[in-house]
């Protein structure tokens, strides 16, 4: 079995480079903490207060956990690559245990490489990381300390990103490797069953509707606290709403998009929309995947937004929590989900070779291709700031709060033109590259 996963990444590994990104990154990330950690531990005796080691982990935690997930829509977009491969494994007599350990075994060996890589290079930015979390904490809980390459952050990172990597490609690949996967080729969108899927939306309809009574309840209700336990109730009830807001979306992801995409540019009639619009209906799987990852970023953002200003400590005590929630907390999540949204590119954008190649035949330009990239770029950025929109907007439904604008407007504004400029450039480099390769020009 190791042979045949070996040979089996050998003959793919082209198509496995668009991971390498998303991991590395979290090797990055990952590397960075474990090398501040060890080199703590090493120097205990000049911290006067507690040793802050949860402080490092938790970043370890959270980007490992956003892994997990993000893993499942690489997945999804490798498994169509690869669909034709492994229905001849089936048909040979392999079992889902079987292919599923043989893609696991894949990734793994993906895993490994780039987070050797990510941890060697996470000296860099570990030293930057230290000292910024110094300057807006102090010396007193984070005195001055030597910060060197560590052999332990390197061999920590590895094990716990590959170990990571291995379960959550085993459990996906085994979800979606149906007997559906093997016979029905339109049946890849539709792996879980339409009771499992009712199940799940009943359950986040149930605790929606509670949290939406809790809210509304709670002002009206003479509380132990008065009106700082009320407001920290109604910040944390918000967060929880937003948060369920995102399984709707991944409930009726991709349909919401694509409804709001018709709405919007039903009438084009320049060659470059008309041609995006149809690459950005085609790839559902993309679309589906570039709006839950980048609607889950503008939600953690927002909702970080929300309870950090909640009106209960000063000013500048609200923007100092923020900062340091977000270094803490939030930073690595959301590098990792930009990084994924590199990756997914990548892997998509190979597909779009012959795409490319049928526009030059019809007499397409390079300028109308480039327009074309960028009209995509565009169109996903636009969809994902509606949407996110719509999303963290709940939180308008009480005056309780003062829940400016600029909370639900600004991260949806930033996060969707980062997410524009990401996709644009990855997918220009993808056909600069892909045009090298074959010898044309551009």
């Amino acid at each position: 079995m190791l042979k045949l996963i070996y040979y089996q990444y050998i003959f793919r590994k082209s198509e496995w480079l668009g991971a390498f990104p998303v991991l590395t990154v979290a090797g990055i990330v990952a590397g960075t903490c474990f090398t501040i950690l060890f080199n703590i531990l090493a120097n205990t005796e000049v911290f006067i207060q507690e040793i802050p080691v949860p402080l490092f982990v938790a970043p370890i935690f959270f980007s490992g956990l956003t892994l997990f997930f993000l893993i499942s829509i690489l997945i999804k977009l490798l498994l169509n690559i690869f669909k034709k491969e492994y229905r001849i494994w089936y048909i040979l007599g392999a079992n889902r245990w079987q292919l599923s350990i043989l893609i696991g075994g894949q990734f793994t060996i993906v895993a490994l490489i780039s987070s050797f890589i990510g941890s060697i290079l996470s000296i860099l930015p570990a030293k930057g990381y230290y000292t910024l979390i110094q300057g807006q904490v102090g010396e007193k809980y984070f005195p001055s300390i030597p910060i060197h390459f560590s052999f332990l952050a390197v061999v920590f990172t590895m094990i716990t990103l590959t170990v990571v990597c291995f379960i959550s490609a085993l459990y996906n690949v085994y979800i979606l490797l149906d007997e559906n996967y093997f016979t029905d080729d339109d049946r890849i969108q539709n792996k879980i069953s339409k009771v499992r899927k009712n199940f799940i939306f009943g359950i986040n309809l149930f605790l929606w509707l509670s949290l939406i009574i809790g809210s509304i309840m709670v002002p009206y209700l003479d509380l132990p606290g008065g009106i700082t336990y009320k407001l920290s109730f109604m910040s944390s009830a918000i967060f929880y709403l937003l948060v369920i807001h995102i399984f709707f979306v991944k409930h009726l992801s991709p349909w919401i998009e694509l409804k709001i995409l018709r709405i919007l540019f039903s009438n084009g009639r320049n060659f470059a929309t008309i041609i995006s619009r149809w690459n950005v209906i085609e790839k559902k799987n993309f679309l589906s995947s570039v709006t839950i990852s980048m609607v889950t970023a503008i939600t953690l953002i927002t909702g970080l937004l929300l309870i950090s200003n909640n009106g209960i400590r000063s000013g500048a005590e609200q923007s100092k929590e923020m900062y340091i929630s977000f270094l803490f907390y939030l930073a690595s999540p959301l590098f990792i989900i930009v990084s994924n949204i590199i990756s997914v590119t990548i892997i998509i954008s190979r597909q779009e070779k012959s795409i490319n190649s049928i526009l030059e035949i019809i007499g397409g330009s390079n300028t109308q291709i480039i327009k074309i990239k960028l009209f995509e770029s565009i169109i996903y950025s636009l969809l994902n700031a509606i949407i996110s929109l719509l999303v963290v907007n709940i939180a308008n439904y009480t005056n309780l709060l003062i829940f400016d604008a600029k909370y639900s407007l600004l991260p949806a504004l930033i996060v969707s033109l980062i997410l524009c400029i990401t996709i644009f450039f990855t997918k220009i480099i993808i056909v600069f590259y892909n045009c090298r390769k074959s010898g044309r020009v551009i």
